[in-house]
C-alpha cells in the first residue's frame, strides 16, 4: 500500500527472488564496514542424534575449557533443555539458557549481554532476530587463571605471580599428567619440549585422528602443524590472553541446520561483527528432520558401505553444500506456498482496499449525498435497460411459458404484438422441443441399434407416465418398436399441448408492458409516483436521465422534509412526556414549546412568538418548518443570501467570521477549518484580489457549515443506513469468500486453475455484494427514519420564589442530534 517499499535485513540475500518476483524490489548486498575475520567451518554429518550430540558436548568443553565464550543455537526449547543437562551432567559446565520460557525471557538482555565474557556459555533457541550484538570482553589475568584452574588446566598451586612462560609450561604439565597418565614427579623431570612433544602427539592421535604408529613419530614441529589444522584447536598454542579477541573470538555452535538458510546466517552472524574474530560450525545427523526429509535412510546405508561407523564424522565441503541445496529445496517450496496464499490473498487485499475506503469516507462524512447519488444512478440506468430491452417482453413471456406450463420457448420466436399469434407460436415451439425430446429419450430406452430383449421397457413406460401422463402397454411396445412408440408419444405430447391453458399470454400483447414494469418498480423502490405515459416513446438513456431527474427532486424533497419530521416527533415525545409527568402530580409545562422555539432560532435564525405558535395545530406547524428548511436549502436561497451577506459585512476579519459561525450554527470551528477552505474557494474566483478569495472562502465555509446544520438529521440518516447495510453484506461477503477459498482446490480436478477460478468467482461475489448494498440503500435511503430518544425529569410542582421563568433549554436528550 505504501507508494516506497524498503528494508535492511542481515540474511536478505538468500530470499532475493522471492523479494523480486512478489514485490518488484532488488536485493543489494553493502560491504561491511570491516573484514569479516569470522571462520565458518565445514559441516560436520554423523551417522545417528547420539553421535551428533555426543561431539557437540565435546566442542562445547574443548572450546569452554580454554575460557572462549560458546554460543550453541537449538531449533526447540526440548533440545535447548536437553542440551542443558547433558552440559552439566557430564562436564559441570556452567551456561545460561535462553528460550521461550518465562523465567528465561525476563533475563534476556543479561543473558545476552555477557554472552561475550570470558567462559561464557548461552544456548539459545531460534537465536535469529534477538536484535542485540554480543560484545567481546576484556580478559582479567586473575579471571583467566581462576577459569583454567576450574577447568583443570592449571595445578591448585598457579598463581598470579607466577610469568607467563611458566603458567603454560604449568598448564602443559598439568595436563600431562592428568592425559597421558604420567606421575607429577615423571612430569617435572621431563624438559619442557620433551613434555610437549609427547603431549602433543596423544593430541595429534585423539584430537587430530592420525594412526597412532604415525602420531609417535611426528617431531614437534609436524605435531604442531598438525594440529593446527584441526578447526578452533588453541591448546597446543595456548597464551595468557588479555582479551577475548585474542581468545578467537565468539564460537558458534549449530545443532542442526533450519530449513532456511537465512536462519542459519542469522546464527552465523552473531560471531564476527565489526570486524571481530569469531568461528561457527553446524552439527548434522542423518536423523535430523532436514536430511530425513532428502538423505535419509539410503544415504546412511550407502555410508555405512563406504565404511563409515557409529562415532564417524565427515567433513567436507560436498557435504555442507549438499545441505544448502537440501534447504533451497525447502525454502522453493515455503516460497511457493507463500506465493500461492498471496495469489489468493491478492483478489481480497483489492476488495478490502476497495470496501474500506468507502466505509472510511462514510465514517467521516464524506461524499456521503454523492455516493447514494451514485448508486441511484447505477440502479435506475440497469433497471431502464432491463424494462427497456427490445426483447423484454419476449424473454418474460417465454419466463412465464416455463414457469407455468414447463414449455420452453425460444424467446426469438415470439411475436407479442398479437395474442393469437403469440399463442400459436408458443405451441408450435412446444410440440417441436417434445419432438425432440421424445426422440434422444427413446434412443435411451429403446434402440434399432440393440436388441429388442435389452430394451427398459419399464423405464419408458414409468418416464412416459411422468412426463405425459399417459399410460403405454409394454408388450405393444416391444411389437411396435421405437417408430410406433415415438408416434404415440407424439400424439399424446401434441395433445397435451393443446389443451394447455394459454390464455395468460393474452396480457403480453398489451402495449406500455415496459413501461409500466418500470414505472412499478420506481414507484415501489423510490417512494415517489411515475406513470407509464411519462416514460412512452423514450429509449432507455432517456428514460433514465427522466427518472434520475424524479429521484433527485424526490430526495431533495426527502432532505428539507425529514429534519423536520425528525424534530417534530421529539417534539411530540416531549409533549407526551409532559402529559405523563402532569399526570402523575408533577409540572413540566412548556418545555416542548421551548424546544420548539430553540429550534426555530438555532436552525432558521428566526424568533417565533410562543403564544401564537402554542395555539396552532401541529400540522400547520409542520408545513411552516418545512417551508422554512426549503427557504434556507434551495438553490440561492436565505443560506446562500446570509453567507454572502456575512462574508462582506467581516471581510478579511477571519476572527469575527468564525466566532459569527459558531455562535450562529453551534459548532467549534478555528482558523484552521477556514483555511482548509482554500481548494473550495478558489473555482469562484478566477482572478481578483486577496480580499475577494477571502470572501470567497468565507461564503463557501458558511454554506458548508450551514448546509450540514440545516440536514443534520437527515445526514445521519443517510450515514446510518449506509453504515448497517454495507457492515452487514461485507461480514457475509467474508463468510462467502471463505466457503469459496476452501472448496476452490477442487476444480483442480477439472484441470482448472484454482487459482484463476477463486479470482473470477471472487470478482463476481464482490460484483454481487456492491450491487446488493446498492439495492438495499437506494431503497432504504428513501424510506427509513430515525427514531429520536427523548428522557425528561418532572420539576417541582411548586416553583421557588423569584424564579419563575421556564429554562431557555429543555431537560431533554437526543443521542442523535448534537
Amino acid at each position: 500500500l505504501y507508494g516506497r517499499l524498503a528494508g535492511m535485513t542481515g540474511t536478505a540475500i538468500t530470499e532475493q527472488t522471492e523479494f523480486n518476483e512478489i514485490y518488484g524490489l532488488d536485493v543489494v548486498s553493502i560491504p561491511t564496514n570491516r573484514p569479516i575475520a569470522r571462520t565458518d567451518r565445514n559441516d560436520l554429518v554423523f551417522l545417528s542424534l547420539q553421535d551428533k550430540w555426543e561431539a557437540i558436548i565435546d566442542e562445547v568443553k574443548r572450546v569452554h575449557d580454554l575460557g572462549r565464550p560458546v554460543l550453541v543455537g537449538t531449533t526447540s526449547v526440548e533440545k535447548s533443555e536437553q542440551l542443558s543437562a547433558l552440559l552439566t551432567r557430564r562436564h559441570r559446565i556452567k551456561h545460561a539458557v535462553l528460550n521461550a520460557k518465562a523465567e528465561h525471557a525476563e533475563r534476556e538482555g543479561n543473558i545476552v549481554e555477557d554472552a561475550g565474557q570470558l567462559g561464557a556459555v548461552m544456548i539459545a533457541t531460534n537465536m535469529a532476530g534477538r536484535g542485540t550484538d554480543i560484545k567481546l570482553g576484556p580478559v582479567d589475568r586473575d579471571a583467566l587463571i581462576h577459569h583454567w584452574k576450574q577447568r583443570d588446566l592449571l595445578p591448585a598451586e598457579a598463581d598470579a605471580a607466577y610469568s607467563d612462560g611458566d603458567l603454560i609450561n604449568a598448564s602443559y604439565r598439568h595436563q600431562a599428567v592428568r592425559t597421558l597418565g604420567l606421575k607429577k614427579q615423571e612430569a617435572r623431570d621431563l624438559s619442557d619440549e620433551e613434555l610437549r612433544l609427547r603431549l602433543f602427539r596423544h593430541w595429534a592421535e585423539h584430537d587430530a585422528f592420525v594412526p597412532t604408529k604415525k602420531a609417535q613419530q611426528l617431531t614437534l614441529e609436524e605435531a604442531t602443524a598438525v594440529l593446527d589444522d584441526v578447526p578452533d584447536y588453541q591448546r597446543h598454542r595456548m597464551s595468557v590472553y588479555d582479551s577475548i579477541e585474542a581468545l578467537g573470538g565468539l564460537h558458534i555452535i549449530g545443532t542442526e541446520r533450519h530449513e532456511s538458510r537465512r536462519i542459519d546466517n542469522q546464527l552465523r552472524g552473531r560471531a564476527g561483527r565489526q570486524g571481530d574474530r569469531g568461528s561457527s560450525r553446524f552439527f548434522i545427523s542423518l536423523e535430523d528432520d532436514l536430511m530425513q526429509m532428502f538423505a535419509g535412510e539410503r544415504t546412511k546405508a550407502i555410508l555405512s558401505k563406504l565404511g563409515m561407523r557409529e562415532g564417524d564424522a565427515i567433513e567436507h565441503g560436498m557435504v555442507s553444500r549438499s545441505v544448502e541445496r537440501a534447504q533451497r529445496k525447502v525454502e522453493e517450496r515455503n516460497y511457493e506456498v507463500r506465493k500461492s496464499l498471496l495469489d489468493y490473498d491478492e483478489v481480497m487485499e483489492h476488495q478490502r482496499s476497495a470496501f474500506y475506503g468507502l466505509r472510511q469516507n462514510i465514517l467521516e462524512g464524506k461524499e456521503i449525498r454523492e455516493t447514494i447519488f451514485g448508486y441511484v444512478e447505477d440502479a435506475i440506468d440497469e433497471a431502464c435497460q432491463r424494462y427497456l430491452a427490445p426483447d423484454y417482453v419476449k424473454n418474460k413471456a417465454a419466463q412465464w411459458c416455463l414457469r407455468e406450463h414447463d414449455i420452453s420457448v425460444d424467446p426469438a420466436r415470439l411475436h407479442v404484438g398479437d395474442a393469437h399469434e403469440l399463442e400459436t407460436a408458443v405451441r408450435r415451439s412446444a410440440k417441436q422441443e417434445a419432438e425432440q425430446i421424445i426422440g434422444i429419450t427413446l434412443g435411451e430406452y429403446i434402440s434399432n441399434d440393440t436388441p429388442p430383449e435389452d430394451w427398459d421397457l419399464t423405464g419408458l413406460v414409468a418416464w412416459a407416465r411422468q412426463r405425459f401422463d399417459i399410460e403405454l402397454d409394454p408388450q405393444t411396445l416391444a411389437k411396435g418398436g421405437p417408430v410406433e412408440a415415438s408416434q404415440t408419444l407424439l400424439q399424446a405430447a401434441e395433445a397435451q399441448i393443446d389443451a394447455a391453458d394459454l390464455s395468460g399470454l393474452a396480457a403480453f400483447a398489451e402495449e406500455q408492458i415496459p413501461q409500466r414494469d418500470l414505472a412499478d418498480w420506481c414507484n415501489a423502490k423510490f417512494n415517489f409516483e411515475v406513470s407509464p405515459e411519462e416514460l412512452e416513446g423514450m429509449d432507455d438513456q432517456q428514460a433514465a436521465d427522466h427518472l434520475i431527474d424524479r429521484a433527485k427532486e424526490a430526495y431533495h424533497r426527502r432532505e428539507v422534509e425529514y429534519p423536520v419530521q425528525f424534530v417534530m416527533q421529539m417534539i411530540g415525545q416531549t409533549a407526551a412526556l409532559e402529559q405523563q409527568i402532569q399526570a402523575q402530580g408533577g409540572q413540566a409545562g412548556g418545555q416542548a414549546l421551548a424546544q420548539l422555539m430553540s429550534f426555530v432560532g438555532t436552525r432558521y435564525d428566526e424568533q417565533w412568538d410562543p403564544q401564537e405558535t402554542a395555539q396552532l395545530p401541529s400540522n400547520e406547524i409542520y408545513e411552516r418548518l418545512v417551508e422554512r428548511n426549503r427557504a434556507w436549502l434551495v438553490e440561492g436561497g436565505k443560506l446562500q443570501q446570509q453567507a454572502e451577506r456575512v462574508a462582506h459585512e467581516h471581510a478579511t476579519d477571519t476572527e469575527a467570521l468564525i466566532g459569527w459561525i459558531n455562535d450562529r450554527f453551534g459548532t467549534r470551528l478555528t482558523e484552521a477549518h477556514f483555511e482548509q477552505t482554500e481548494a473550495d474557494a478558489r473555482h469562484r474566483v478566477a482572478e481578483g484580489d486577496e480580499r475577494q478569495v477571502w470572501i470567497a472562502k468565507a461564503r463557501t465555509l458558511i454554506e458548508t457549515i450551514g448546509r450540514s446544520a440545516l440536514r443534520g438529521e437527515f445526514a445521519r440518516l443517510e450515514q446510518t443506513v449506509l453504515m448497517q447495510i454495507i457492515d452487514t453484506a461485507w461480514k457475509e461477503h467474508l463468510h462467502t469468500m471463505d466457503q469459496l477459498k476452501s472448496s476452490i482446490g477442487l476444480r483442480g480436478y477439472a484441470e482448472r486453475d484454482p487459482r484463476i477460478e477463486f479470482k473470477r468467482e471472487g470478482a463476481d461475489a464482490f460484483a454481487a455484494m456492491r450491487s446488493s448494498v446498492r439495492d438495499q440503500v437506494t431503497e432504504a435511503i428513501f424510506r427509513a427514519r430515525l427514531t429520536p430518544q427523548v428522557q425528561m425529569q418532572a420539576r417541582p410542582a411548586v416553583v421557588p420564589s423569584g424564579d419563575s421563568t421556564p429554562p431557555a433549554e429543555p431537560v431533554a436528550s437526543d443521542p442523535d442530534s448534537k
